[in-house]
């Protein structure tokens, strides 16, 4: 029992505070992208595994969600295989061709009051399964509009070059309103 709990709890970092030793809080952008992962490792897709937080503008939780199919439907992982895999479908491209709702949209439709989601922060985090490693990926165009249209403020996501990338929704709605749908941005 207590390995697993250590193993939930591992990677804490401690500073030292007025002479004692204490733990160093993780700042909200940490913090979120943190719960994010822990979202993503529920999630059934068997080539990306997304997580999400969507936090108001007193950085409480709203919602949270993590990609899979919609319920009563299989997801890949319990069918051993992938369609999007199987005929070859370039990431990035097709996702209607797929059963798996995105982590945004799972997030945003579990948001028991939709109204907190205006102005709110929506964090991500993913895991590419084929590389083994996070995958820094923003939402596609589709939930791109999504974010939009609940009134999100900001898109905060972990980036290779920064560690940390911020996406303003004000960018969003500037590239989908040049009908501007290149993915990735």
């Amino acid at each position: 029992m207590i390995d697993k709990v250590l193993k939930l709890f591992g990677g804490r970092e401690f500073i030292e505070k007025n002479g004692v030793r204490v733990p160093k809080r993780p700042n909200w952008e940490d913090f979120f992208l943190g719960i994010s992962a822990d979202f993503s490792s529920r999630a059934p897709c068997l080539r990306r595994q997304f997580g999400a937080v969507i936090t108001d503008t007193k950085n409480r939780v709203v919602s949270g969600g993590y990609c899979g199919a919609p319920r009563n439907v299989k997801n890949c992982i319990d069918e051993g295989y992938c369609y999007r895999i199987e005929n070859k479908i370039p990431s990035g491209q097709n996702y209607e061709i797929c059963v798996s709702l995105h982590a945004e949209e799972n997030a945003m439709l579990f948001a028991d009051d939709r109204s907190r989601l205006e102005g709110s922060i929506l964090y991500i985090a993913g895991w590419d399964v084929a590389k083994g490693e996070p995958t820094t990926n923003p939402p596609c165009i589709h939930c791109a509009k999504m974010i939009i249209q609940v009134g999100i403020e900001r898109v905060v996501l972990f980036s290779e070059e920064s560690n940390i990338r911020t996406i303003q929704v004000s960018d969003l709605i500037e590239k989908i309103s040049k009908r501007d749908f290149s993915y990735p941005y």
